[in-house]
Protein backbone atom coordinates (compact mmCIF):
# COMPACT_ATOMS: atom_id res chain seq x y z
CA UNK A 1 0.00 0.00 0.00
CA UNK A 2 1.60 3.27 -1.12
CA UNK A 3 2.72 5.54 1.71
CA UNK A 4 2.07 2.99 4.50
CA UNK A 5 3.89 3.19 7.86
CA UNK A 6 7.35 1.62 7.83
CA UNK A 7 9.86 0.91 10.60
CA UNK A 8 12.84 3.22 10.38
CA UNK A 9 16.02 1.56 9.18
CA UNK A 10 18.19 0.37 12.07
CA UNK A 11 15.28 0.06 14.54
CA UNK A 12 14.65 -3.31 16.15
CA UNK A 13 11.32 -4.79 17.24
CA UNK A 14 11.20 -5.11 21.06
CA UNK A 15 7.55 -6.01 21.60
CA UNK A 16 4.17 -4.59 20.64
CA UNK A 17 4.09 -2.10 23.51
CA UNK A 18 7.69 -0.85 23.24
CA UNK A 19 7.99 2.37 21.22
CA UNK A 20 10.43 2.42 18.32
CA UNK A 21 10.97 4.89 15.48
CA UNK A 22 8.68 4.58 12.46
CA UNK A 23 8.27 6.72 9.33
CA UNK A 24 5.00 8.67 9.20
CA UNK A 25 2.96 7.81 6.11
CA UNK A 26 1.95 11.45 5.63
CA UNK A 27 4.93 13.71 6.35
CA UNK A 28 7.56 10.91 6.12
CA UNK A 29 9.20 12.19 9.29
CA UNK A 30 10.43 10.23 12.33
CA UNK A 31 7.59 9.00 14.54
CA UNK A 32 8.16 7.34 17.94
CA UNK A 33 5.25 4.92 18.35
CA UNK A 34 4.53 1.39 19.60
CA UNK A 35 4.07 -1.27 16.87
CA UNK A 36 0.83 -2.30 18.58
CA UNK A 37 -0.67 1.10 17.76
CA UNK A 38 0.25 0.65 14.11
CA UNK A 39 -1.44 -2.76 14.03
CA UNK A 40 -4.59 -1.18 15.51
CA UNK A 41 -4.82 1.18 12.53
CA UNK A 42 -2.81 4.27 13.51
CA UNK A 43 -0.99 5.51 10.42
CA UNK A 44 0.18 9.09 11.06
CA UNK A 45 2.09 11.07 13.66
CA UNK A 46 0.43 13.51 16.09
CA UNK A 47 1.37 16.58 14.01
CA UNK A 48 -0.31 15.17 10.90
CA UNK A 49 -3.26 13.91 12.92
CA UNK A 50 -4.19 17.50 13.80
CA UNK A 51 -5.15 18.23 10.17
CA UNK A 52 -6.64 14.83 9.24
CA UNK A 53 -10.24 14.97 8.10
CA UNK A 54 -11.18 11.30 7.74
CA UNK A 55 -10.24 7.80 8.92
CA UNK A 56 -7.72 5.43 7.34
CA UNK A 57 -10.54 3.04 6.46
CA UNK A 58 -12.39 5.77 4.57
CA UNK A 59 -9.27 6.76 2.59
CA UNK A 60 -8.59 3.17 1.57
CA UNK A 61 -12.17 2.22 0.65
CA UNK A 62 -12.69 5.40 -1.38
CA UNK A 63 -9.62 4.73 -3.51
CA UNK A 64 -10.61 1.11 -4.12
CA UNK A 65 -14.11 2.25 -5.11
CA UNK A 66 -12.57 4.76 -7.52
CA UNK A 67 -10.37 2.02 -8.99
CA UNK A 68 -13.27 -0.35 -9.75
CA UNK A 69 -15.87 2.36 -10.44
CA UNK A 70 -14.09 5.27 -12.20
CA UNK A 71 -17.17 7.52 -12.04
CA UNK A 72 -17.12 7.48 -8.22
CA UNK A 73 -17.47 10.98 -6.79
CA UNK A 74 -16.28 12.09 -3.34
CA UNK A 75 -18.08 14.60 -1.11
CA UNK A 76 -21.06 14.48 -3.45
CA UNK A 77 -24.00 16.85 -3.04
CA UNK A 78 -27.30 15.05 -3.62
CA UNK A 79 -29.30 18.07 -2.54
CA UNK A 80 -29.67 17.31 1.18
CA UNK A 81 -29.50 20.38 3.42
CA UNK A 82 -28.59 20.38 7.09
CA UNK A 83 -30.32 22.03 10.02
CA UNK A 84 -28.97 25.50 9.17
CA UNK A 85 -29.57 25.15 5.44
CA UNK A 86 -25.95 24.35 4.56
CA UNK A 87 -24.81 21.70 2.08
CA UNK A 88 -24.42 18.28 3.70
CA UNK A 89 -22.53 16.15 1.16
CA UNK A 90 -22.30 12.37 1.14
CA UNK A 91 -18.82 10.86 1.57
CA UNK A 92 -18.98 8.96 -1.74
CA UNK A 93 -21.45 8.33 -4.55
CA UNK A 94 -21.04 5.52 -7.12
CA UNK A 95 -23.31 6.17 -10.14
CA UNK A 96 -22.59 2.71 -11.67
CA UNK A 97 -24.40 0.99 -8.79
CA UNK A 98 -26.48 4.01 -7.68
CA UNK A 99 -25.13 3.80 -4.13
CA UNK A 100 -24.10 6.44 -1.61
CA UNK A 101 -21.53 5.69 1.11
CA UNK A 102 -21.17 7.26 4.54
CA UNK A 103 -18.10 6.51 6.69
CA UNK A 104 -18.97 6.87 10.37
CA UNK A 105 -16.83 7.60 13.42
CA UNK A 106 -17.18 8.73 17.04
CA UNK A 107 -18.21 12.16 15.79
CA UNK A 108 -21.56 10.66 14.81
CA UNK A 109 -22.38 9.24 18.27
CA UNK A 110 -24.24 12.20 19.81
CA UNK A 111 -28.00 12.38 19.49
CA UNK A 112 -28.03 15.40 17.19
CA UNK A 113 -25.62 13.72 14.73
CA UNK A 114 -27.62 10.49 14.82
CA UNK A 115 -30.78 12.42 13.93
CA UNK A 116 -29.00 14.19 11.06
CA UNK A 117 -27.60 10.86 9.77
CA UNK A 118 -31.08 9.32 9.84
CA UNK A 119 -32.54 12.24 7.84
CA UNK A 120 -29.64 12.00 5.42
CA UNK A 121 -30.22 8.28 4.89
CA UNK A 122 -33.98 8.78 4.47
CA UNK A 123 -33.41 11.54 1.91
CA UNK A 124 -31.05 9.37 -0.18
CA UNK A 125 -33.38 6.35 -0.16
CA UNK A 126 -36.79 8.00 -0.48
CA UNK A 127 -36.09 11.19 -2.41
CA UNK A 128 -33.22 10.09 -4.64
CA UNK A 129 -34.00 6.34 -4.83
CA UNK A 130 -30.39 5.48 -4.05
CA UNK A 131 -28.91 2.53 -2.19
CA UNK A 132 -27.39 3.63 1.11
CA UNK A 133 -24.46 2.04 2.97
CA UNK A 134 -22.88 3.32 6.21
CA UNK A 135 -19.60 1.81 7.44
CA UNK A 136 -18.15 2.59 10.89
CA UNK A 137 -14.35 2.50 10.94
CA UNK A 138 -14.45 1.19 14.53
CA UNK A 139 -16.08 -2.03 13.31
CA UNK A 140 -13.78 -2.72 10.36
CA UNK A 141 -10.08 -2.69 9.64
CA UNK A 142 -9.27 -1.15 6.21
CA UNK A 143 -8.78 -4.64 4.72
CA UNK A 144 -12.02 -6.03 6.16
CA UNK A 145 -13.93 -3.01 4.89
CA UNK A 146 -12.57 -3.63 1.39
CA UNK A 147 -13.38 -7.35 1.59
CA UNK A 148 -16.91 -6.52 2.71
CA UNK A 149 -17.41 -4.79 -0.66
CA UNK A 150 -14.96 -6.79 -2.78
CA UNK A 151 -14.63 -10.31 -1.26
CA UNK A 152 -11.97 -11.46 -3.77
CA UNK A 153 -9.37 -8.92 -2.56
CA UNK A 154 -6.86 -10.58 -0.21
CA UNK A 155 -4.65 -7.60 0.67
CA UNK A 156 -4.72 -3.82 0.43
CA UNK A 157 -3.79 -2.91 -3.18
CA UNK A 158 -0.53 -1.10 -3.92
CA UNK A 159 -2.31 1.74 -5.73
CA UNK A 160 -3.81 2.89 -2.43
CA UNK A 161 -2.03 6.00 -1.08
CA UNK A 162 -3.04 6.98 2.46
CA UNK A 163 -1.45 10.42 2.07
CA UNK A 164 -3.98 11.31 -0.60
CA UNK A 165 -6.79 13.69 0.37
CA UNK A 166 -10.03 12.00 -0.70
CA UNK A 167 -12.27 14.55 1.01
CA UNK A 168 -11.72 16.98 -1.86
CA UNK A 169 -13.80 16.30 -4.96
CA UNK A 170 -11.80 18.63 -7.23
CA UNK A 171 -8.29 18.35 -8.61
CA UNK A 172 -5.83 20.39 -6.55
CA UNK A 173 -3.13 20.11 -9.25
CA UNK A 174 -5.45 21.51 -11.90
CA UNK A 175 -6.41 24.33 -9.55
CA UNK A 176 -2.71 25.18 -9.02
CA UNK A 177 -2.12 25.25 -12.80
CA UNK A 178 -5.04 27.64 -13.26
CA UNK A 179 -3.81 29.80 -10.38
CA UNK A 180 -0.37 29.98 -12.00
CA UNK A 181 -2.11 31.43 -15.08
CA UNK A 182 -3.33 34.28 -12.82
CA UNK A 183 -6.99 33.29 -13.10
CA UNK A 184 -9.20 34.65 -10.36
CA UNK A 185 -10.74 32.46 -7.64
CA UNK A 186 -14.12 32.88 -9.34
CA UNK A 187 -12.76 31.79 -12.72
CA UNK A 188 -10.98 28.75 -11.26
CA UNK A 189 -14.09 27.75 -9.31
CA UNK A 190 -16.17 27.96 -12.48
CA UNK A 191 -13.80 25.63 -14.36
CA UNK A 192 -13.73 23.10 -11.50
CA UNK A 193 -17.47 23.46 -10.79
CA UNK A 194 -16.97 24.38 -7.13
CA UNK A 195 -17.53 27.39 -4.89
CA UNK A 196 -14.90 30.20 -4.88
CA UNK A 197 -14.44 29.89 -1.12
CA UNK A 198 -12.98 26.38 -1.66
CA UNK A 199 -10.07 27.93 -3.57
CA UNK A 200 -9.68 30.66 -0.97
CA UNK A 201 -9.63 28.08 1.85
CA UNK A 202 -7.06 25.94 -0.01
CA UNK A 203 -4.80 29.01 -0.41
CA UNK A 204 -5.19 29.91 3.26
CA UNK A 205 -4.26 26.38 4.37
CA UNK A 206 -1.25 26.22 2.05
CA UNK A 207 -2.59 23.58 -0.37
CA UNK A 208 -2.50 26.17 -3.15
CA UNK A 209 0.27 28.74 -3.57
CA UNK A 210 -0.37 32.06 -5.29
CA UNK A 211 2.29 32.93 -7.89
CA UNK A 212 4.43 36.02 -7.36
CA UNK A 213 2.58 39.19 -8.30
CA UNK A 214 -0.80 37.43 -8.36
CA UNK A 215 -3.66 39.88 -8.92
CA UNK A 216 -7.35 39.22 -8.42
CA UNK A 217 -9.98 39.88 -11.08
CA UNK A 218 -10.87 43.25 -9.52
CA UNK A 219 -7.25 44.36 -9.77
CA UNK A 220 -6.99 43.26 -13.41
CA UNK A 221 -10.15 44.92 -14.72
CA UNK A 222 -8.51 48.32 -14.73
CA UNK A 223 -5.28 49.62 -16.24
CA UNK A 224 -2.53 49.42 -13.63
CA UNK A 225 -0.12 51.42 -15.81
CA UNK A 226 -2.63 54.27 -15.98
CA UNK A 227 -3.02 54.05 -12.20
CA UNK A 228 0.74 54.46 -11.76
CA UNK A 229 0.76 57.53 -14.06
CA UNK A 230 -2.07 59.15 -12.09
CA UNK A 231 -0.27 58.34 -8.85
CA UNK A 232 2.93 59.92 -10.15
CA UNK A 233 1.11 63.22 -10.86
CA UNK A 234 0.84 63.65 -7.06
CA UNK A 235 -2.45 65.49 -7.23
CA UNK A 236 -5.06 62.75 -6.95
CA UNK A 237 -6.16 60.77 -3.91
CA UNK A 238 -6.62 57.00 -4.07
CA UNK A 239 -10.36 57.54 -4.17
CA UNK A 240 -10.09 59.95 -7.10
CA UNK A 241 -7.74 57.60 -9.01
CA UNK A 242 -10.16 54.69 -8.54
CA UNK A 243 -13.01 56.85 -9.80
CA UNK A 244 -11.06 57.84 -12.91
CA UNK A 245 -10.06 54.25 -13.69
CA UNK A 246 -13.56 52.81 -13.23
CA UNK A 247 -14.17 49.16 -14.24
CA UNK A 248 -14.74 48.06 -10.67
CA UNK A 249 -11.60 49.71 -9.32
CA UNK A 250 -11.86 50.77 -5.67
CA UNK A 251 -9.79 52.81 -3.25
CA UNK A 252 -9.01 49.57 -1.37
CA UNK A 253 -7.74 47.93 -4.59
CA UNK A 254 -5.29 50.82 -5.15
CA UNK A 255 -4.02 50.52 -1.58
CA UNK A 256 -3.69 46.74 -1.91
CA UNK A 257 -1.56 47.13 -5.05
CA UNK A 258 0.67 49.65 -3.28
CA UNK A 259 1.04 47.26 -0.34
CA UNK A 260 2.03 44.39 -2.66
CA UNK A 261 4.49 46.58 -4.57
CA UNK A 262 2.52 46.54 -7.82
CA UNK A 263 2.12 50.33 -7.59
CA UNK A 264 4.84 52.67 -6.33
CA UNK A 265 3.59 55.55 -4.21
CA UNK A 266 5.60 58.82 -4.36
CA UNK A 267 7.14 59.61 -0.98
CA UNK A 268 5.66 63.11 -0.68
CA UNK A 269 2.14 62.25 -1.84
CA UNK A 270 0.64 63.19 1.53
CA UNK A 271 1.87 66.78 1.16
CA UNK A 272 0.25 67.26 -2.24
CA UNK A 273 -3.40 66.39 -1.60
CA UNK A 274 -4.68 69.21 0.64
CA UNK A 275 -7.99 69.28 -1.28
CA UNK A 276 -8.91 65.94 0.32
CA UNK A 277 -8.59 67.41 3.79
CA UNK A 278 -11.36 69.69 4.97
CA UNK A 279 -10.66 71.59 8.18
CA UNK A 280 -13.16 71.18 11.03
CA UNK A 281 -13.74 73.10 14.25
CA UNK A 282 -14.82 71.75 17.62
CA UNK A 283 -17.04 73.99 19.76
CA UNK A 284 -18.30 73.83 23.33
CA UNK A 285 -22.04 73.27 23.73
CA UNK A 286 -22.56 76.99 24.37
CA UNK A 287 -21.00 77.83 20.98
CA UNK A 288 -17.56 78.96 22.17
CA UNK A 289 -14.54 77.87 20.15
CA UNK A 290 -12.62 74.86 21.52
CA UNK A 291 -10.23 73.46 18.91
CA UNK A 292 -9.47 73.28 15.18
CA UNK A 293 -8.29 70.28 13.12
CA UNK A 294 -6.96 69.93 9.57
CA UNK A 295 -9.47 67.15 8.84
CA UNK A 296 -11.92 64.74 10.50
CA UNK A 297 -9.39 61.92 10.28
CA UNK A 298 -6.91 63.82 12.49
CA UNK A 299 -9.28 64.14 15.45
CA UNK A 300 -8.05 61.65 18.05
CA UNK A 301 -10.48 59.94 20.40
CA UNK A 302 -13.58 60.47 18.23
CA UNK A 303 -15.19 58.51 15.42
CA UNK A 304 -14.28 59.88 11.97
CA UNK A 305 -17.67 59.10 10.37
CA UNK A 306 -19.62 60.57 13.32
CA UNK A 307 -17.66 63.83 13.15
CA UNK A 308 -18.26 64.00 9.40
CA UNK A 309 -22.01 63.51 9.90
CA UNK A 310 -22.08 66.15 12.65
CA UNK A 311 -20.21 68.67 10.46
CA UNK A 312 -22.93 68.18 7.83
CA UNK A 313 -25.64 68.60 10.50
CA UNK A 314 -26.79 65.04 9.88
CA UNK A 315 -25.78 63.27 13.09
CA UNK A 316 -28.91 61.30 13.92
CA UNK A 317 -31.62 63.68 15.20
CA UNK A 318 -29.35 66.19 16.91
CA UNK A 319 -27.65 67.84 13.97
CA UNK A 320 -24.16 69.18 14.71
CA UNK A 321 -23.95 67.72 18.22
CA UNK A 322 -21.71 64.69 18.84
CA UNK A 323 -19.97 63.37 21.98
CA UNK A 324 -20.62 66.53 24.02
CA UNK A 325 -19.43 69.03 21.40
CA UNK A 326 -20.63 70.92 18.33
CA UNK A 327 -18.81 70.19 15.05
CA UNK A 328 -18.63 72.37 11.89
CA UNK A 329 -16.54 72.55 8.77
CA UNK A 330 -14.20 75.51 9.19
CA UNK A 331 -15.50 77.33 6.10
CA UNK A 332 -19.12 77.08 7.31
CA UNK A 333 -18.09 78.17 10.80
CA UNK A 334 -16.32 81.28 9.47
CA UNK A 335 -19.33 82.19 7.33
CA UNK A 336 -21.63 81.97 10.35
CA UNK A 337 -19.27 84.17 12.37
CA UNK A 338 -19.23 86.83 9.61
CA UNK A 339 -22.99 86.74 9.24
CA UNK A 340 -24.14 86.44 12.87
CA UNK A 341 -21.07 87.30 14.94
CA UNK A 342 -21.47 84.05 16.92
CA UNK A 343 -22.81 80.51 16.66
CA UNK A 344 -26.51 80.25 17.37
CA UNK A 345 -26.94 76.99 19.24
CA UNK A 346 -30.58 76.70 18.15
CA UNK A 347 -29.51 76.70 14.50
CA UNK A 348 -27.13 73.82 15.20
CA UNK A 349 -29.98 71.64 16.36
CA UNK A 350 -32.67 69.66 14.68
CA UNK A 351 -36.16 69.68 16.23
CA UNK A 352 -35.09 72.53 18.58
CA UNK A 353 -33.74 70.19 21.26
CA UNK A 354 -32.21 73.07 23.24
CA UNK A 355 -32.00 71.08 26.47
CA UNK A 356 -29.24 68.97 24.96
CA UNK A 357 -26.99 72.01 24.67
CA UNK A 358 -27.64 73.41 28.13
CA UNK A 359 -24.34 72.85 29.98
CA UNK A 360 -26.18 72.13 33.22
CA UNK A 361 -28.45 69.58 31.50
CA UNK A 362 -25.45 67.33 30.94
CA UNK A 363 -24.55 67.30 34.64
CA UNK A 364 -25.46 64.10 36.44
CA UNK A 365 -26.75 63.65 39.98
CA UNK A 366 -26.25 60.43 41.92
CA UNK A 367 -28.96 60.19 44.58
CA UNK A 368 -29.33 57.63 47.35
CA UNK A 369 -32.55 55.67 47.74
CA UNK A 370 -33.39 57.92 50.71
CA UNK A 371 -33.30 61.01 48.49
CA UNK A 372 -29.88 62.38 49.52
CA UNK A 373 -27.54 63.67 46.80
CA UNK A 374 -24.44 61.47 46.97
CA UNK A 375 -22.41 62.93 44.13
CA UNK A 376 -22.54 65.32 41.18
CA UNK A 377 -20.71 64.76 37.89
CA UNK A 378 -20.13 67.30 35.12
CA UNK A 379 -20.47 64.56 32.49
CA UNK A 380 -21.48 60.93 32.36
CA UNK A 381 -17.93 60.00 31.43
CA UNK A 382 -16.77 61.23 34.87
CA UNK A 383 -19.19 58.84 36.58
CA UNK A 384 -17.89 56.07 34.36
CA UNK A 385 -14.45 56.50 35.92
CA UNK A 386 -16.01 55.60 39.30
CA UNK A 387 -16.94 52.15 38.00
CA UNK A 388 -20.40 52.82 36.58
CA UNK A 389 -21.55 51.98 33.06
CA UNK A 390 -22.08 55.07 30.88
CA UNK A 391 -24.98 53.63 28.90
CA UNK A 392 -26.79 52.37 32.02
CA UNK A 393 -26.49 55.80 33.66
CA UNK A 394 -27.88 57.48 30.55
CA UNK A 395 -30.87 55.12 30.49
CA UNK A 396 -31.49 55.69 34.20
CA UNK A 397 -31.30 59.48 33.79
CA UNK A 398 -34.07 59.22 31.19
CA UNK A 399 -36.19 57.15 33.57
CA UNK A 400 -36.09 54.09 31.32
CA UNK A 401 -34.14 51.67 33.49
CA UNK A 402 -35.87 48.34 34.16
CA UNK A 403 -39.30 47.07 33.19
CA UNK A 404 -41.03 48.70 36.16
CA UNK A 405 -41.72 52.41 35.68
CA UNK A 406 -41.20 53.03 39.39
CA UNK A 407 -37.70 51.66 39.01
CA UNK A 408 -36.92 53.83 35.99
CA UNK A 409 -34.11 55.93 37.50
CA UNK A 410 -32.37 53.27 39.59
CA UNK A 411 -29.04 51.73 38.71
CA UNK A 412 -26.65 49.89 41.01
CA UNK A 413 -28.54 50.90 44.14
CA UNK A 414 -28.75 54.62 43.33
CA UNK A 415 -31.12 56.98 41.55
CA UNK A 416 -29.69 58.94 38.60
CA UNK A 417 -30.96 62.26 37.20
CA UNK A 418 -29.85 64.99 34.84
CA UNK A 419 -29.29 67.95 37.13
CA UNK A 420 -31.59 70.26 35.16
CA UNK A 421 -34.45 67.74 35.28
CA UNK A 422 -33.93 67.15 39.00
CA UNK A 423 -33.96 70.87 39.88
CA UNK A 424 -36.95 71.60 37.63
CA UNK A 425 -38.91 68.83 39.31
CA UNK A 426 -39.49 67.08 36.02
CA UNK A 427 -39.30 63.72 37.78
CA UNK A 428 -40.69 63.02 41.21
CA UNK A 429 -38.16 61.48 43.57
CA UNK A 430 -38.74 57.78 43.70
CA UNK A 431 -39.37 56.03 46.96
CA UNK A 432 -38.10 52.60 47.86
CA UNK A 433 -41.30 50.80 47.01
CA UNK A 434 -39.79 48.38 44.54
CA UNK A 435 -38.36 45.14 45.84
CA UNK A 436 -35.12 45.68 43.99
CA UNK A 437 -34.46 48.68 46.27
CA UNK A 438 -34.94 46.67 49.46
CA UNK A 439 -31.81 46.07 51.52
CA UNK A 440 -30.74 42.43 51.73
CA UNK A 441 -28.35 40.54 53.99
CA UNK A 442 -26.03 37.72 52.98
CA UNK A 443 -25.37 35.00 55.58
CA UNK A 444 -23.07 32.01 55.75
CA UNK A 445 -24.59 28.54 56.00
CA UNK A 446 -23.97 28.48 59.77
CA UNK A 447 -26.22 31.56 60.10
CA UNK A 448 -23.39 34.01 60.78
CA UNK A 449 -23.57 37.45 59.15
CA UNK A 450 -21.48 37.88 55.96
CA UNK A 451 -22.47 41.11 54.20
CA UNK A 452 -25.28 43.63 53.71
CA UNK A 453 -26.41 45.24 50.41
CA UNK A 454 -28.68 48.27 50.19
CA UNK A 455 -30.49 46.74 47.18
CA UNK A 456 -30.68 43.57 45.11
CA UNK A 457 -28.85 45.20 42.21
CA UNK A 458 -25.94 46.32 44.35
CA UNK A 459 -24.82 42.74 45.06
CA UNK A 460 -22.03 42.47 42.48
CA UNK A 461 -21.43 39.00 41.10
CA UNK A 462 -24.97 37.83 41.89
CA UNK A 463 -28.20 37.87 39.89
CA UNK A 464 -30.87 40.17 41.40
CA UNK A 465 -33.76 37.91 40.38
CA UNK A 466 -32.16 34.85 42.02
CA UNK A 467 -31.41 36.82 45.18
CA UNK A 468 -35.06 37.91 45.26
CA UNK A 469 -36.25 34.30 44.99
CA UNK A 470 -33.91 33.23 47.78
CA UNK A 471 -35.05 36.11 50.02
CA UNK A 472 -38.63 34.92 49.51
CA UNK A 473 -37.69 31.42 50.68
CA UNK A 474 -36.93 29.83 47.33
CA UNK A 475 -34.48 26.89 47.52
CA UNK A 476 -34.43 27.24 51.30
CA UNK A 477 -33.07 30.81 51.10
CA UNK A 478 -29.93 29.38 49.43
CA UNK A 479 -28.17 30.87 46.42
CA UNK A 480 -24.53 30.53 45.34
CA UNK A 481 -23.29 29.13 48.66
CA UNK A 482 -25.03 31.70 50.91
CA UNK A 483 -28.34 32.33 52.69
CA UNK A 484 -30.27 35.45 51.64
CA UNK A 485 -32.91 37.49 53.54
CA UNK A 486 -34.51 40.88 53.20
CA UNK A 487 -32.98 43.10 55.87
CA UNK A 488 -36.35 43.84 57.50
CA UNK A 489 -37.12 40.13 57.81
CA UNK A 490 -33.63 39.43 59.16
CA UNK A 491 -33.94 42.17 61.83
CA UNK A 492 -37.30 40.80 62.94
CA UNK A 493 -35.76 37.36 63.29
CA UNK A 494 -32.94 38.78 65.40
CA UNK A 495 -35.40 40.58 67.64
CA UNK A 496 -37.40 37.43 68.16
CA UNK A 497 -34.10 35.59 68.84
CA UNK A 498 -34.95 32.92 66.33
CA UNK A 499 -32.33 30.76 64.72
CA UNK A 500 -31.90 31.24 61.04
CA UNK A 501 -32.81 27.99 59.30
CA UNK A 502 -30.24 26.48 57.02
Amino acid sequence: MGGFVKVKEGERYQGGAKKILHICSICHGDWDVAPGSILEGTYMCKECCVSVRESLMAKVVKQVLKHYYPQTKFEYDLGFRGKNGGVSAYDAYVPEINTVFEFQSAYHDDEESKEDDYKKMKYAIENKKCNYLAIDHRNYTPLKAIQFLFPWIEEIPNYVDVSKDTTRRWDIKQAQELLNQHLSYQEIAKVLDIKPHCIQDAVRRGFLIKPKGYMTVIDRCWDIDKAQKLLNLKKYTHHQIAKKLGNGCTEGAIRACIFRGLLIKPEDTKLIIPERRVAVVQLETDGTFYKEYESCSLVNGFNYHSISSACKGEYYKIGHFYAGYLWFYKSEYEEMLKKYGKIHVADALKNKQLAIFNPDSRKILQVSLNGEIVNEYDKIIHAEKEGFNRKSISIACQGKSGKNEKNGHSYKGYLWYYKADYENGKFELQKCTNQQKKAVVQLNFDGSFHKEYHSLNSADGFRANYISKACKGGAGHKYKGFLWYFKTEYEEMIKESTTVAM
